[in-house]
């Protein structure tokens, strides 16, 4: 699902969003994820896919725009891609008045019982402004990461918001209603391309129903 704004000041603003059914050949953990260009330019990026035999592993959750769980050992849960009936399910998506509504339920596309309820909403109604709601509960109470990334240099500037500043691109990230704590916001492995990527990743503790809302927005010099 694909919408594009433009902007007198930014320019031309491209939100792809990534659901849809898993298919295990070539599947990436990557439902719920999203990919945001600004004027051609991917400023939150998808890695792409190592050649085979490169040793280049990208698929996997924590290399995506999502909210990754943790398990109990500290390592990222994971989008299973072989099973029945794998994948995220577009709920919504619809492009009215000038303003875009998405929603996916995403509780299919992790492992089995990790998740009660898992949805990710998001709604722009401007070129410059992308709102994100994560509203989830999970099987049992733990932490959770929200992640981005991207090639731009990342910084945090209070304790709820943080930057993506790439050329003459600045995103400026709020977690609207909650805290996340920063366990990264620099280099995290690399693309397709063997160019490293830096990866800003908030972790929170989800007890019970959670809803986590935040807000990207974008500006240019």
């Amino acid at each position: 699902t694909s919408v594009r704004f433009t902007d007198d000041k930014i320019g031309k603003v491209h939100l792809h969003m990534l659901s849809g059914v898993t298919y295990f050949a070539h599947a990436h953990q990557d439902k719920g994820s999203f990919v945001l260009e600004v004027n051609a330019k991917p400023v939150i990026i998808e890695r792409g896919t190592g050649a085979y035999g490169s040793g280049l592993s990208l698929g996997g959750a924590q290399y995506h725009n999502l909210i990754c769980p943790i398990d109990d050992n500290g390592a990222p849960c994971i989008q299973p891609r072989n099973g029945e009936g794998l994948g995220g399910k577009v709920t919504k998506a619809s492009f009215e008045d000038g303003v875009f509504s998405y929603e996916t339920d995403l509780v299919s596309a992790w492992e089995a019982g990790l998740f009660k309820t898992c949805t990710r909403a998001v709604d722009m109604n401007a070129a410059d402004t992308m709102h994100i709601t994560d509203t989830f509960e999970l099987a049992q109470d733990g932490r959770v990461m929200f992640l981005l990334n991207t090639h731009g240099t990342i910084a945090q500037e209070s304790e709820k918001v943080y930057t993506i500043t790439d050329g003459d691109i600045t995103l400026t990230i709020t977690c609207d209603n909650w805290v996340g704590e920063c366990k990264g916001m620099g280099e995290f492995g690399v693309d397709d391309t063997v160019s490293p990527v830096n990866r800003l990743c908030l972790e929170t503790y989800a007890k019970g129903k959670t809803q986590l809302e935040t807000t990207i927005k974008i500006s240019r010099k």
